[in-house]
Parts: structure tokens; C-alpha cells; sequence
């Protein structure tokens, strides 16, 4: 399900639903400029959500073929994945921030999927 809203962090946000309507997963997602406005940004975003999580999250930077990525990353007690990623992809120029909360069930399956590729 993606949804349009009103935010001052994202444009979109997307929630995965299980068949029993649990929520596994919400992603939001926002398109900027240049990467220094998205990190920029994600240092705000980074103080809300320690404040509001208590949580840590770790600094990461990785590069692939197609896309650059500068994140913050950590794990709740119940085993759930709180992500901001800034990434910027090669071919298109996109500056593009996401923001995830991922259940451990739903991380599980994703890196299932890209570690079958």
C-alpha cells in the first residue's frame, strides 16, 4: 500500500502487510537535490528518532554498481530494523532518502530474496 501525505520528511510512505493485515514493514521515501541536503536532513531525522526509539544507530556507507549509499542503522529489542538511508543512484542523478521499519520476519525475507540472486 503506498500512501500520499503531508510530511515534512517524506513524500511517500508504503506499508507491507502481512495476509492477516500485521504490519511488517513502513518505508517513506523523499527526492532531493544534492546528498549534502539529504544528510543535512538526516541529522534531524537522526536525533527524532533516538529520542523517540532509544535506539543507536550506526553510521554505513556503501557502493554498488548503480547506487550510493550513506545510512543509519540499529535494532530495537524486539528485533525490529529502524533504517534512514540516503541514496544516490548513479544513472539517474536521484538523490532519494528512505526511511524503514522493518519486523524482523520481513528484513529475514528480504535478505533471503538478494542472497538467492
Amino acid at each position: 500500500m503506498i500512501k500520499e501525505n503531508k510530511s515534512p520528511f517524506f513524500e511517500f510512505y508504503h506499508v507491507d502487510l502481512d495476509d492477516n493485515d500485521r504490519i511488517h514493514g513502513i518505508a517513506g521515501s523523499q527526492s532531493y537535490r544534492n546528498i549534502e541536503t539529504c544528510i543535512s536532513v538526516t541529522k534531524t531525522l537522526e536525533e527524532i528518532v533516538i529520542k523517540k526509539f532509544n535506539i543507536t544507530l550506526e553510521i554505513d556507507s556503501a557502493s554498488y554498481s548503480d547506487v550510493k549509499m550513506e545510512s543509519l542503522d540499529g535494532w530495537l529489542d524486539n528485533d525490529t530494523r529502524v533504517a534512514i538511508n540516503c541514496n544516490h543512484y548513479y544513472e539517474s542523478e536521484n538523490i532519494e532518502m528512505w526511511f524503514f521499519i522493518l519486523s524482523s520476519t520481513f528484513q529475514n525475507a528480504i535478505e533471503e530474496y538478494y542472497d538467492s540472486m
